[in-house]
């Protein structure tokens, strides 16, 4: 598999496209200068190669 996670700073979220789904994504506030993931979601039915 040849993904790259990418940093969508306006929806604060870190997403992941996987072929022909919707994307994995995290959800994160940043605090103190650290990163705090909130939520992750993904796909039901991901199909990893």
């Amino acid at each position: 598999m040849d993904a790259e996670v990418k940093d969508n700073p306006v929806m604060h979220r870190f997403e992941l496209s996987l072929s022909g789904n919707a994307p994995a994504v995290s959800y994160y506030k940043e605090k103190d200068g650290r990163v705090i993931l909130l939520h992750t979601r993904g796909p039901a039915a991901a199909k990893l190669q």
